[in-house]
């Protein structure tokens, strides 16, 4: 049961139990250390701060809508979003309402890392002291220059050199 009204900020559209569906999400990746209970949501490439745009507005989001969460662990998150990301993020893919559900299984954003497509999961894995620069592709003409699949963001990753 969710007692504190901040936390009216993660409720979903839906009904009933469906609807703490994503503060559930929350408070287990909490429990774990990887994010605070006041995460970044990033849904389909489009951030909601807990202390900026969720004061403002809730998410017009429903259980069903949602495809897919990846937690970013806090260091990933800060290496990626700066500042922002210091509460930790949820990445949160949705469905397209026009394409079959079973047909499309691939993230809206692809990971690069030394110029080789990796996962979400492979990404949190990587140590942040290893990371020399995180690039963010948001534009489709840019998008364009890495791949020609339907991505809505490319997340560029460099590591730094090693001394032999």
């Amino acid at each position: 049961m969710i007692t504190s009204c901040s936390t009216k900020r993660y409720l979903l559209t839906d009904k009933g139990n469906d609807r703490y569906f994503l503060q559930q999400r929350i408070d287990e990746s909490a429990k774990k250390g990887l994010i605070s209970k006041a995460p970044m949501i990033v849904i389909d490439g489009h951030p909601y701060r807990y202390d900026v745009e969720l004061k403002r507005q809730k998410l017009n989001l429903s259980h069903n809508n949602i495809k897919q969460i990846d937690v970013l662990k806090r260091q990933t998150a800060v290496n990626i979003y700066g500042e922002m990301g210091k509460r930790g993020v949820l990445l949160i893919t949705t469905y397209e309402p026009n394409r079959d559900r079973e047909l499309n299984p691939q993230n809206n954003v692809l990971v690069l890392l030394e110029g080789n497509k990796i996962s979400l999961e492979d990404m949190n894995k990587i140590d942040p002291m290893d990371i020399d620069s995180v690039d963010i592709v948001k534009t489709k003409s840019e998008i364009l220059k890495y791949t020609h699949d339907a991505y809505d963001g490319v997340i560029v990753i460099k590591l730094k050199k090693r001394a032999l």
